[in-house]
């Protein structure tokens, strides 16, 4: 799943010439997961912070910059399946009413004593 939305975010700073030369550095929020289960990507660096840390850096940004991170927003089980929701948020330095986010919903479950998934739904977000 991370690694599905990690390709995402390539792409997507890909199409923008944003792509930097060496590893790709994404922010990943701490909320509502232990860094120690932080997958390894290759050529990809996570940067993980509280979110107090984000919107601090949120605030030190350019007059018209912002932060783009990734947050694991929401985990419900369901039976013998887990629903995640991925997030992936563009805020702007406040006094700018920008928020750009995508949603993903994932459905976990074992098969064979393997957790496989699938996407449920996307949805996006522009205020």
């Amino acid at each position: 799943m991370l690694t599905t939305e990690v390709l995402r975010y390539k792409k997507d700073e890909s199409k923008y010439g944003r792509l930097p030369d060496g590893n790709l550095e994404i922010i990943l929020s701490l909320e509502n997961i232990e860094p120690d289960l932080v997958p390894k990507i290759k050529d990809v660096k996570f940067i993980l912070l509280k979110n107090s840390e984000i919107y601090k850096r949120i605030e030190h940004t350019r007059v018209f910059g912002g932060v783009r991170y990734l947050s694991f927003s929401d985990f419900k089980i369901k039976g013998s399946k887990i629903i995640v929701s991925l997030d992936n948020t563009y805020k702007a330095k406040r006094g700018r009413a920008f928020v750009h986010s995508k949603s993903f919903e994932y459905e976990f479950r074992k098969v064979n004593g393997k957790w496989e998934g699938k996407l449920l739904r996307e949805g996006g977000l522009i205020t």
